[in-house]
Parts: structure tokens; sequence; C-alpha cells
């Protein structure tokens, strides 16, 4: 039409108001249709999900009001279905400054509609030189049945006053805490925890050398055992990364202790084996941190993997791997790593630096 509708400063080069052919508009410079960001075709506003990853138009969840708990940031999300309930649950830690976080969470019906953040359901220990007094991190929660405390939550944390950073857990009664609303440092059976299950292993080429980082929880119904996928950090400079397992026999244990969780070694050298590690060279290079492990979506596929996992690299890019349980070395990284990167949006900033001017 002589014009240029969808404001990225050339005339008539695409459809009007749909540059990324998703079929969804921004009708042009107005900004009154539903596309968010028409540069990037997998960022639409329907909740119809199919194949693939579209990002929503809007967060699922929003920092607090001004000087509570949460207001200044969200991070670190990790997504839990309640078997009781049905009802989606996303648990994130609140920023209120750079020396105070805790843990809360959001819920759904549908997973696709997140109602106001709700907590702090916990928070770091506030005695005097303890394991985790300082930056608690990375909740992660899994429902154990028969338990008197069935809701374990797993977390990692700075000591109070040196550096190192370990993986404890905490647990309640319902997926949103205790009566109260907030987890305890108590295990299944309701014992009082005061040390991280698990701890570094002494030996300078171990996967967890130096730190026990980002926890990812995941139980397994038909062998009754509890899993923690886990971020190891040598002791090299630059510091290097990879994900490590461990499991807890719920049958003989509420899992409360270190000495409840044995790190698998399938080679039996007395060193954790590395369930996923990056490469120097690639786009991860060779720095492997948070991992999410979950059910399989498809797990009678060509492979017939149990579980899919998904992980970030040292870019802050998100990649994809597939496996099973205790098999380290069946674990298979995506080739189309990432699959998923930070969004660019370089039309839609040029669109509102223009309506800002005109």
């Amino acid at each position: 039409d002589g014009f240029d509708t969808n404001c990225n400063g050339l005339v008539d080069d695409v459809p009007p108001g749909d540059a990324d052919g998703d079929g969804f508009t921004v009708d042009g410079c107005t900004f009154t249709g539903d596309d968010c960001d028409d540069t990037d075709p997998h960022v639409f506003p329907d909740v119809e999900y199919g194949s693939g990853f579209q990002r929503q138009c809007q967060p699922a969840v929003r920092p607090g009001y001004f000087n509570s708990w949460a207001y200044a940031r969200l991070n670190l999300p990790f997504y839990f279905q309640d078997p009781q309930t049905g009802i989606h649950y996303l648990y994130f830690r609140g920023h209120h400054n750079q020396n105070f976080h805790q843990f809360g969470y959001a819920t759904s019906a549908d997973g696709v509609t997140w109602g106001a953040i709700q907590g702090p359901v916990f928070s770091r220990n506030t005695a005097t030189a303890v394991w985790d007094g300082r930056n608690i991190s990375h909740p992660a929660v899994a429902y154990i049945p028969g338990k008197a405390r069935p809701y374990v939550m797993a977390y990692h944390a700075q000591h109070s006053t040196t550096t190192s950073r370990l993986v404890g857990i905490a647990t309640a009664t319902g997926p949103g805490g205790d009566s109260d609303g907030t987890f305890k440092r108590q295990d299944m059976g309701g014992v009082a925890v005061s040390a991280p299950v698990l701890n570094v292993t002494a030996n300078a080429a171990a996967l967890d050398a130096q730190q026990v980082l980002h926890p990812s929880l995941w139980f397994d119904e038909t062998t009754n055992l509890l899993h923690i996928w886990y971020t190891g950090r040598r002791g090299v400079t630059p510091f290097q990364y990879a994900v490590g397992h461990a499991v807890c026999n719920t049958t003989t244990s509420d899992c409360g202790t270190a000495a409840n969780w044995v790190k698998t070694d399938g080679n039996s050298d007395g060193l954790p084996d590395p369930y996923l590690q990056g490469v120097a060279s690639s786009w991860d290079l060779d720095d492997i941190r948070q991992a999410f492990v979950m059910d399989h979506s498809d797990p009678t596929g060509f492979f017939g993997y149990e579980l899919e996992v998904w992980f970030t690299g040292a870019q802050n890019q998100i990649g994809f791997a597939e496996g099973d349980i205790n098999t380290a070395a069946s674990w298979e990284v995506s080739d189309m790593n990432p699959i998923l990167a930070a969004s660019t949006s370089p039309g839609h900033m040029y669109a509102i630096l223009r309506a800002l001017a005109e």
C-alpha cells in the first residue's frame, strides 16, 4: 500500500502486519494486533500448543508489590504437577535484594494461565555458621506417596560464612507447605534436617569436587527411588560444570541425611558419573549447568527413552537431551541444540522507538 505498515523501515516488503508469517498480526504501527513479537514466528498469543516451542506474549508470573519478598525479581523456575489434585505448580526464587532470597510459587488449573504468586514458603537459615545461611536457590519439588511429609523440596545454598554450595532438602504435608504455608527442614518422617544431603566429592578429578548445585528431583514410582540430578563444579580454572546423579531409596529411608543418598558410579572408579557434559568447541562451551528432568513425552518413540532433559549451556541457551534413568551412557544430546535462545526483536524495538519519537 506504499507505506511502512510493520515499522521495520521498509515499504511493502512483506504482507502488512505479519512479518514473521505466523498468522498473527501487529496491525502495523498502531500495535492493535495480537502478535507481540512479529520478528519471531514462535511468539504469538495462542494458548493452544502444537509441536515446537512458543513464547507467550506475557510472562506467566510477575514480581510482587514494592518492598515485598519478591518485588525485585522472579527466577529459577521449577515446574511440578501435583499427582493428588492435578494442579500445576511453578516454584521460583523471589529476589528482594542481592542477599535476600526466598522461595514461592504460583498455581494453574491448565498449566497455561497462572494465578498470583504465593509465599514465601521457604527462607534461608538465620542461625549462625550454617551450611544454608545464604543464597538459597533452585527449588525442586517431588511427591512421595505413603510418607508423613510426602512433598520434598530440594535446593542448594551457600554456607553463611564460606563459599561452599551444597544441596539439601525440606519437606511439607502439602505442595504449598504445611498449614502455616511453609516447608520445614525435616525429612519425610518429620526428623529435623540440619546438614546437606549432597556434599562435594573429595577428589580433584570429580565433576563435583568444588560445588554441588542446581538440583532437579524426579520420583520413580516403579522402584520407589527418589532421584536428584545436580550440577557439579570441578576444581579447575576456569571452572567447568557437568550434571551428575544421586538416588535415595524411599522404601528404606526418609532421605534426610547424606548417608541415604548414593551418587551413581557405574564404572566403580570412586567418582560420580557425568550424566551430561559439554563440548569445548560446541555451543555450550563445555559448561552445562541447570538441568530439568521429566518423564519423556514420547517413551515409545524411536529410541524409547524414559526421560527427557532440558539444560542450560554456558551462553544461557537451552539444550535438550534424552535417556534412561540409571544409565548415563544412554543419554543422547540433540543435534539441534541449542533448542531455545534469548529472543531478539530488533524490528519490534525499532517500532517502539519510532512510535515514541512520533
